[in-house]
């Protein structure tokens, strides 16, 4: 969030922690000087840590919908969107709920086809592992070291959206103006999200900066 904070002057704004899960960024958040933070997290059990962690010092809702049209100066978020099923449908939201104007900031990874990019980093994997052996044998390996069975049948249950970079920025591009939309490679490797083939493989993740305006790309 502090890298966030640098880009935009948040003094006496709205801003909208997407993602905020426990609420400790949107707590830090709530001491930088802006008017109002929210924190979104469609976990009501995160929330409800959030509020308790929080206090009176940010407000916490599991509905975007619940937040009004152009209520919203900044949107952050950050290792959140691999995750959304409805890329869409929120980023529809999210801009709906800025401000002309108003901007969206985050960075974002592992992505799914990463060498990482189950996010099961405690289990012992190697890269790539869950694309070369599968869902079931990654899901045969974390309920054995849990010593739980998941009963997940998809990678969408396992909140994984398996969305590429390529794809991401199409969205973003088709609703946003764009000041920065990065693929951000792995092991900070330069070029290897421009090779054809590999691109998905070595694509850690993503930084951009867009803003709700005319929806015309400044820089991709």
């Amino acid at each position: 969030m502090g890298v966030y904070v640098n880009e935009v002057d948040i003094s006496g704004k709205t801003i909208v922690d997407f993602g905020c899960g426990w609420g400790g960024e949107t707590l830090w958040l709530s001491e930088q000087g802006p008017a109002e933070v929210i924190g979104v997290d469609i976990d009501e059990s995160a929330l409800n840590q959030s509020r308790a962690f929080a206090g009176e010092a940010a407000r916490f809702v599991s509905d975007i919908s619940l937040l009004q049209d152009a209520s919203v100066d900044f949107v952050f978020s950050t290792n959140v969107f691999e995750h959304v099923m409805d890329m869409d449908g929120v980023l529809d939201d999210l801009r709906r709920i800025l401000r002309p104007g108003g901007a969206l900031i985050s960075r974002f990874g592992p992505l799914f086809y990463s060498p990482y990019g189950c996010h099961f980093y405690w289990a012992g994997l190697y890269p790539w592992s869950h694309l070369i052996l599968g869902r079931q044998w990654l899901k045969r390996r974390i309920d054995r070291i849990r010593a739980c069975p998941s009963n997940t049948t998809s990678w969408a249950e396992m909140g994984l959206n398996r969305i590429t970079f390529t794809r991401f920025a199409k969205i973003v591009r088709s609703k946003f103006a764009v000041k920065r939309l990065h693929p951000i490679p792995v092991y900070g490797l330069p070029l290897v999200t421009s090779i054809p083939g590999v691109r998905r493989f070595m694509t850690f993740g993503c930084d951009m900066h867009v803003t709700k305006d005319a929806l015309a790309t400044q820089d991709a």
